[in-house]
Parts: structure tokens; C-alpha cells; sequence
């Protein structure tokens, strides 16, 4: 999942660091997605699905916005030796450029729902612009305990926020809020968020900061604004698809999409995220030895591939039993593109990690131009998928994520110096463990029993007989795994 390093390395143990690191981040964003989701199924019962596409209306800009509250600065500080010098300067340009932000957002709001033909939603844009703040001046204390790889600490902040938001967005629903009680609750969570990232973190930038050096200032701008760029165009290649339903099938379709997009989010797509936000400060630890980079990439690879299509696979064949149970039959209508997007966030792990990789050798440029050339491909391919309603965009979604993703691959094969078939072969542990969970969920159906239990087992059926298929089929995945978080024992962990 990381760089390894050669044996007399300066930095011995950074792959075992970097494989814990990654188990933290993982558990971060497993478990505050795990607590998202609760919410989403409690939130499930007591909105409507209007109310879940008036909010996402709402986030939409704000979404975008929220990758230029720091003009990239610190992803910098995550490249860039560390300094107090580029702290102050980096404290500096998050200040004025998330409050900034935060107001050209609130004072847009109006135009910006009425370019969503969705009037009722300017309030909710104005109170979410508050995020804004809260994210860019937060974003200094993540990026350095990312950069020292401290994601233990990271997993407090981030469940602060995934707590903070469902209790607040659950009382004030049950208390008959609407669509409010997920605005306030997303504003309370990044607060909680922030809040906790500052005092877990050893970010202590000194009270001269309004006085920054313009040569750090310049040197993190000049890493950061392409790689700020990148971020926004990755979010638009990601969430354009909200946009385009929003604007043009209205906010009750946008509801049965989003919340169809948010089971593989709260489960799937989280461990993309956490591999890529440990990869990015590995990649950039030894971004001078393409061996070792090489073999990094590759194993990152082989995890991403095998974690996405094996829980794509079982998400697809229990999609039915989910929305049932979970949320109940009036989002029935959710089931058919929640099946579609689950293979389209089992794709997501074969593309995962190229973006990371540029940044972390130190050509943020490229990583720009990746995500443009996707967003010059899934832009059209959502609008003619518009013609068959929400499932027909998620289905673009999915067709474009695959076709970028084998381009973008040979791309990284050719920096990186290796043939299409190793990138091949680290598909084969995913595939064999897809078709074992596939086979074994499908069990749930043969069983005459309530909904419920019916997803029980096919949760259980399908994580053992997919284990049980890398056992028997590609038993060196397995003993590999085993090894990449047993080794070095005795070394010290990362340190909170």
C-alpha cells in the first residue's frame, strides 16, 4: 500500500509504518462512515427523499468550492520539507482565502439556486458557506498529521465530526427540522472537525503569521494551486453527475440518486480515500527512487483492486435487501442505481491512487491534467446518459470510470517503467475474491426467510466463501497482507 524500502534505507520500516497508517486511516474512514450511514438510515425515516435532494442541491457548489479554501497549500506543507516558516504562511493564505470564499458563496447563493432551478435551497447554501471557513483553516493541522503519519489521531477528528453531525442532524429531525436538520448538522460536524484537528495536532504557527514570508508564500502557492485545481476538477469529475440530475430531473430524483450514491460511499469508496490520503506523503518520502515506488504502486494496486470489486460485487447482489431493509420501501426507486454504482465504485479502485502518485513525485501539473482529461469524458457521456433517466447517468458514471481508468493506468505504467501485464496481474486476488462474494451472497435469496435475515446471510455467506476463494485460488494474497502489517513487530508504531 506504500513505497517499500530497500534494506539499508534511512527510513527503515516506512512501508510498515505506512501499512498502519493506512489500517488508522481506513478505520477513520470506516467507522465514521459506518456512523454517517446510521444516520443516513435513521435520516431515511424521518425525510422525504425532496428533502435529501434539496440538500444535496445546497452542497453541490459548496462541494466544489471547498478544494479552493486553501488554494492547495496544504497539500504543500504535505510535500514540502517542514518549517515554521511555511506553517505561517500557509495559516496565512487559509484565512483569507477560505473567508473570502465563505462570502462570495453567501452572497451567490441566490444566483446559485436559481441556476439549479431550485429557489428553496438559497438559505441552506448561505448556512453551509460557513463550511468553507471551517475547512480551510482546518486543513492546515490535517496536512501535517498526514504528512508525519499520524493517522490515529486523524481517526479522533474525523469520528468528532461523524458524531457531532448525527446527533445533531437526528435531534433536530426527530424535533421535525426537514432538510434543516442535515444543513446545521453538516456545518456542526466540520466545526467539531476543526476544532479537534487544532488541538491534536502540533501545528503551533507563531502570532507574526499575517506577516508571512512571500518566498514560502510563493513556493506553497506554487505546489499548491495546481494541485488545488486538481482537487476541484476531481470533484467536479465526481459529483458533476449531481449537478446535471439536479438541474435537470429535479430535486426528487437527485434524492433517489444521492441516497443511491451513498451506501458505496459510506462503504466502499472510504477505503479508496484513507489508502490514497497515506500514499500521497509515502510516494512523496521517497519520490526520488522509482524502484521503490514501482513496487509501491503495484501492491497499492493489487489491495484497491481486491477491496473494490470484492465489496462492489457482494454490494450489487444485496442491493435489493439494503434499500428494503435499511431504508425502507419509498426508496425503492434507488435499488437499480445503487446496483449500477457499485460496480462503479468497485472501478473506482482500479483508478484509485494515479492522482496521489503524481502529486507525491512532485508534478501536481499532471495530476491537473489527469482529472481534466476525465472531466472532458464524463461531462458528455452523464448528459447522454440523461436520456434514461438516473440510471441511465449512473450508468455513464460507470462506463466512463472504467475507460479512464485502463488510459490512465498505461500512463502510470510508462512513468513508472512497467508492462501492461503486471498491472494485469494485480487484478487476479480482486477478481477471484469478487466472484467468491458474488456466489456466496446470492445465497441470501435461496433462503426462505425475512429480509433481514436474508441480508445476515448473505453478508456472512459472502465474506466467508470470498475469503475462502483467495485461500484456495491465491493464497500468496493472503499470506502477503499477513505479512505487510506483522512485519517489524517490535518497531514503534506511529506515534500519536
Amino acid at each position: 500500500m506504500s513505497p517499500d524500502l530497500t534494506p539499508g534505507s534511512s527510513e527503515p520500516g516506512l512501508a510498515n509504518r505506512a501499512a498502519k497508517g493506512a489500517v488508522w486511516q481506513i478505520s477513520s474512514f470506516g467507522l465514521s462512515k459506518l456512523v454517517v450511514l446510521g444516520t443516513t438510515i435513521v435520516l431515511a425515516r424521518l425525510l422525504t427523499p425532496r428533502e435529501f435532494g434539496l440538500f444535496a442541491v445546497a452542497l453541490i457548489f459548496i462541494t466544489y468550492s471547498e478544494n479552493l479554501t486553501d488554494l492547495g497549500v496544504a497539500q504543500a506543507l504535505i510535500y514540502l520539507p517542514r518549517a515554521k516558516r511555511y506553517e505561517n504562511a500557509a495559516l496565512t493564505v487559509s484565512i483569507l482565502t477560505s473567508l473570502t470564499l465563505a462570502s462570495v458563496v453567501y452572497l451567490a447563493a441566490s444566483l446559485i439556486a436559481s441556476f439549479l432551478r431550485v429557489d428553496e435551497a438559497t438559505p441552506l447554501v448561505q448556512v453551509l458557506s460557513m463550511s468553507l471557513f471551517l475547512r480551510g483553516t482546518g486543513n492546515l493541522p490535517d496536512a501535517l498529521l498526514r504528512k508525519e503519519l499520524r493517522f490515529r489521531r486523524r481517526v479522533i477528528a474525523e469520528g468528532a465530526r461523524a458524531v457531532t453531525m448525527g446527533i445533531v442532524s437526528i435531534s433536530l429531525a426527530v424535533s421535525g427540522a426537514g432538510v434543516w436538520a442535515i444543513v446545521w448538522g453538516y456545518v456542526a460536524g466540520d466545526l467539531a472537525w476543526n476544532l479537534v484537528s487544532w488541538g491534536l495536532s502540533d501545528c503551533r504557527p507563531t502570532w507574526d503569521f499575517w506577516r508571512p514570508d512571500t518566498r514560502s508564500m510563493k513556493e506553497l502557492v506554487s505546489f499548491g494551486a495546481p494541485a488545488a485545481g486538481q482537487q476541484v476538477l476531481q470533484s467536479l469529475v465526481q459529483d458533476i453527475d449531481y449537478l446535471i440530475v439536479g438541474r435537470a430531473l429535479g430535486s426528487v430524483s437527485l434524492g433517489y440518486y444521492t441516497m443511491a450514491f451513498r451506501v458505496p460511499q459510506s462503504t466502499i469508496v472510504p477505503v479508496f480515500w484513507a489508502v490514497s490520503a497515506v500514499s500521497f506523503p509515502s510516494y512523496a518520502k521517497v519520490h526520488d527512487d522509482k524502484a521503490r515506488l514501482r513496487r509501491g504502486y503495484l501492491r497499492q494496486m493489487r489491495v484497491l483492486a481486491a477491496a473494490g470489486l470484492g465489496a462492489g460485487a457482494g454490494l450489487a447482489v444485496l442491493a435489493p435487501l439494503i434499500v428494503d431493509v435499511l431504508l425502507g420501501p419509498r426508496w425503492t426507486p434507488s435499488i437499480v442505481v445503487l446496483q449500477i454504482l457499485a460496480f462503479y465504485a468497485a472501478l473506482r479502485g482500479f483508478a484509485s491512487g494515479i492522482v496521489e502518485l503524481y502529486k507525491g513525485i512532485g508534478r501536481p501539473r499532471a495530476a491537473l491534467a489527469l482529472s481534466a482529461f476525465r472531466l472532458c469524458i464524463v461531462v458528455p457521456s452523464v448528459l447522454v446518459g440523461l436520456r434514461w433517466g438516473i440510471a441511465g447517468v449512473a450508468w455513464a458514471q460507470t462506463l466512463t470510470t472504467l475507460v479512464v481508468a485502463l488510459i490512465m493506468q498505461r500512463m502510470v505504467g510508462k512513468t513508472l517503467s512497467f508492462p501492461a501485464t503486471a498491472q494485469i496481474r494485480q487484478l487476479i486476488p480482486g477478481i477471484v475474491l469478487g466472484a467468491g462474494v458474488a456466489v456466496g451472497a446470492s445465497a441470501a435469496y435461496l433462503v426462505p426467510a425475512p429480509d433481514l435475515a436474508q441480508l445476515l446471510i448473505g453478508l456472512g455467506a459472502g465474506g466467508v466463501l470470498g475469503v475462502a476463494s483467495l485461500w484456495f485460488f491465491d493464497r500468496s494474497f493472503v499470506t502477503e497482507m499477513r505479512g505487510l502489517f506483522a512485519r517489524q513487530r517490535d518497531e514503534r508504531e506511529v506515534a500519536l
